[in-house]
């Protein structure tokens, strides 16, 4: 596996200058989390409880509540995305790193499931995605560490990007903190909060059915170093 292939450009416009080292952590979460069930990939459910586990202190898989009641990831996108609870995501590269044709021969050959962890340029307007064997990534993500908790002015702004860049149904924002919005203008486009800690799930804005077009996931982290709650 050589050390080349996708082009690395660092957000140099971040509010924060611990921005780098969050993506790291986010990237190498989502590293961790995708090799949990070995080369033949994992299914987005687990893979998204242990993306949650990589981001305790001490590492364990989590189980998420909404309303305390358990729930996994992919019912959250009842009504936007039929085929998350078979979703896999792939064993992944190191970011930016592309695996040998040989090793992606073993998909077809072996059913094994090899795929791309990349750090985005500045004009993918997002920070980090997955890619399968497919053109379009499977997971987008945004990165924030910012100061201030992220408020309904900087999703407009991801929502503004995303839609200048991608044709995107869903995509992962990753924060320290997210604020309550009280005014959400995308009546198509779903939010959900979830505390990485504990596991809890809130609702900010959910269209009604039929309705259910794109879907963001904000996952707050917490402070970098702080204790887990």
């Amino acid at each position: 596996m050589e050390g080349k292939g996708f082009s690395v450009s660092e957000n140099k416009a971040a509010k924060s200058n611990n921005y780098k080292t969050f993506e790291n952590m986010i990237s190498h979460a989502i590293f961790c989390a995708s090799r949990r069930n070995g080369v033949a990939g994992i299914l987005f459910d687990n893979f998204f409880g242990w993306l949650l586990g990589e981001l305790q202190n001490d590492l364990t898989m989590v189980e998420m509540t909404h309303d305390s009641k358990p729930i996994v990831a992919s019912k959250l996108f009842d009504g936007y995305k039929k085929n998350m609870p078979s979703m896999m995501i792939p064993f992944l590269t190191p970011p930016n790193v592309e695996w040998p044709q040989g090793i992606l021969d073993l998909n077809t050959d072996f059913d094994c499931n090899f795929g791309h962890l990349v750090r985005a340029r500045n004009d993918e307007r997002c920070d980090v995605y997955v890619k399968g064997e497919e053109r379009s990534p499977l997971l987008l993500c945004e990165c924030k560490y910012w100061s201030r908790t992220v408020d309904i002015r900087t999703m407009r702004g991801i929502i503004k990007g995303l839609n200048e860049a991608w044709e995107w149904t869903f995509v992962l924002v990753f924060c320290v903190a997210s604020a309550n919005f009280r005014a959400w203008e995308e009546a198509k486009i779903g939010c959900v909060n979830i505390d990485s800690q504990n596991g809890r799930v809130e609702w900010k804005h959910e269209p009604v059915e039929g309705d259910r077009e794109k879907l963001i996931i904000i996952v707050e982290t917490g402070v970098i170093g702080s204790p887990a709650a």
